[in-house]
């Protein structure tokens, strides 16, 4: 499966403790990819705030990564997340802690987007780690 780089293994400071600077993959792991997913809601509306917006995309992710047979976005092994204004990475940051336990590789990025009605836009690498079998009798 895969492991972890953490701070402390390495010689740099401490870093972001929302993330891991790194994830090793040791085997034959199948991989997804994720297009650039945004906060949309279920009518394809984007809400005016940010919050909203930040939650419907890692939702939208969830489902998006669900489909492709992900058990949860604890699968998620990177992040790149693009912000449209950079006053909006503490609220990111908050609502990322939330979604994202399992501490994934991430870069955010301040971006201009071609919808001006577009706050955030997240994508991923997830691995595909087999389910596992179901106690049911």
């Amino acid at each position: 499966m895969t492991s972890k780089v953490k701070w402390e293994d390495t010689s740099l400071p401490a870093g972001n403790p929302l993330i891991v600077p790194a994830h090793i993959i040791k085997e034959n792991v199948p991989l997804v990819f994720s297009s650039g997913i945004v906060g949309v809601d279920k009518n394809g509306e984007y809400p005016l705030e940010l919050e909203i917006q930040i939650i419907n995309a890692f939702e939208n992710l969830k489902v998006v990564l669900e489909a492709a047979g992900c058990e949860s976005l604890n699968n998620v092994i990177r992040v790149f997340l693009m912000v449209k204004d950079s006053s909006y990475v503490p609220t990111v940051n908050t609502i990322f802690k939330r979604y994202f336990t399992g501490k994934p590789s991430r870069t955010c990025v301040v971006v201009g987007f071609p919808c001006e009605k577009i706050l955030v836009e997240v994508e991923c690498i997830a691995a595909l780690h087999p389910k596992k079998p179901s106690s049911k009798l």
